[in-house]
């Protein structure tokens, strides 16, 4: 992570809930 998550990556990890 450069300082801020990708938009795919949290959208995923989320998605996962």
């Amino acid at each position: 992570a450069n300082g801020q998550l990708p938009e795919t990556l949290v959208n995923h990890i989320l998605s996962r809930r």
